[in-house]
C-alpha cells in the first residue's frame, strides 16, 4: 500500500508472489526447483529482516483515551504528553458520551524511528484521570 512517500506491506506482497510462483512450479511438477525456491525465499526473507529494521521508518500509534467529563485535559496538554514520549499528534477526534458523562479522545500519533509505546502505556496507566485507554501501534 502506498501512503504518500511510504510503502507498506512490500515484504508481504513479495512473499505472496513468491508463494504463488512456488505453487505454480509444484503444479508443473518441478519439485526440486520448488523446494530450492522455497528455501531461497525463506533465507532471503529471514536475512533481510534486520536490514529492513535499519531503514528509516515511522511509527504510527492509534490511541483512544477516555476521561471523566470534568477531568478531560486540554488538547495542548495531550500534545505535550505525546511529545514527551517521542510522538507528534497528526490527527484527532473527540467524542462526548451524553449518558455516561465520559469524554473520549481518539489520537493518531506519529514518531520517528521506534519510540517505546510501553513508556506511553505506563504513563497513561499511572494517571488517575484516565478511565480507559486503547493503544494500537503500527509501523509505516
Amino acid at each position: 500500500m502506498r501512503e504518500g512517500l511510504s510503502i507498506r506491506g512490500l515484504s508481504t506482497a513479495a512473499s505472496i508472489w513468491a508463494t504463488s510462483a512456488i505453487g505454480i512450479t509444484i503444479g508443473l511438477g518441478f519439485y526440486a526447483v520448488a523446494i530450492a525456491a522455497a528455501v531461497l525465499t525463506i533465507l532471503v526473507m529471514s536475512l533481510l529482516r534486520p536490514v529492513e529494521r535499519l531503514l528509516p521508518h515511522q511509527s504510527v500509534v492509534h490511541l483512544t483515551l477516555v476521561f471523566p467529563r470534568d477531568k478531560a485535559p486540554a488538547p495542548e496538554e495531550l500534545r505535550t504528553q505525546a511529545r514527551a514520549h517521542g510522538y507528534e499528534v497528526v490527527d484527532w477526534a473527540f467524542h462526548l458520551a451524553n449518558g455516561s458523562g465520559q469524554f473520549e479522545c481518539q489520537l493518531v500519533l506519529q514518531g520517528k524511528g521506534d519510540p517505546d509505546p510501553m513508556a506511553l502505556v505506563s504513563a497513561l496507566a499511572s494517571t488517575d484521570a484516565v478511565v480507559e485507554f486503547k493503544l494500537s501501534p503500527s509501523r509505516i
